[in-house]
């Protein structure tokens, strides 16, 4: 029998067997570079485990900082609606009208009833607070709907990742002799991009068909 080349000079027996199992797998050249494991190393576990939550969380806080820049309306807005939507706003309320109502209710009444000076303050009250409470919603509106953006681009950038990675284990698979697709049938599905406007046509078919169904079922039971 004829035996395999000697070992380049330097070589140790490690390196040998790993070289021989790579050989007996079928992995030469790019494909055993891609497969082949290097050892952790300590740093590097901390680099993965931590540096991405810290990396988020300064983006996320950096996003906030931003969003708090904001005038003076907007921030007067924003304590005012939470002044408004307080325990103490209510009880401050009852409070006044009480003492209102009682200390008009003597001969030298200042607001004898119904109390009109009363109701016209509590009338522009409710005018300002309302400005001031649609304001704040208008801007939390806002904010969420660039975080749902936000939301969105995110997903579908790990789509478009998965779907890369999905395609390369396919081709890893198919050069070591792997029929991947034989897995799951669904594999040929994934491995192609995404059409966010067919899912979109197709949710709006959906919503379209449950409400017809929903209509069409109250006329019945009407």
């Amino acid at each position: 029998m004829k035996t395999d080349a000697a070992a380049p000079a330097g070589a140790g027996p490690q390196d040998s067997s790993a070289g021989a199992s790579r050989n007996e797998q079928g992995l030469d050249g790019p494909a055993a570079d891609v497969c082949q494991v290097r050892p952790a190393h300590p740093s590097d576990s901390a680099a993965t485990t931590t540096a991405p939550h810290l990396k988020n969380i300064r983006e996320i806080l950096k996003l906030e900082n931003e969003n708090n820049h904001r005038a003076l309306f907007d921030r007067l807005a924003d304590v005012v609606s939470r002044v408004a939507g307080g325990l103490s706003f209510f009880l401050v309320h009852i409070l006044w009208f009480a003492v209102w109502i009682a200390v008009n209710r003597r001969p030298d009444a200042f607001d004898p009833p119904p109390y009109n000076l009363l109701m016209l303050a509590v009338s522009l009250e409710a005018i300002l607070l309302t400005g001031f409470v649609l304001r704040a919603q208008s801007r939390a509106a806002t904010l969420a709907d660039r975080r749902a953006e936000l939301d969105l681009q995110v997903n579908l950038l790990a789509e478009e990742e998965l779907t890369a990675i999905l395609r390369v284990l396919c081709a890893v698979g198919d050069r070591v002799g792997i029929d991947v697709a034989s897995a799951d049938p669904r594999v040929e599905q994934f491995r192609s991009q995404t059409d966010v406007r067919a899912i979109a046509a197709e949710l709006d078919r959906e919503k379209a068909v449950a409400e017809a169904g929903q209509q069409r079922i109250g006329r019945e039971e009407g």
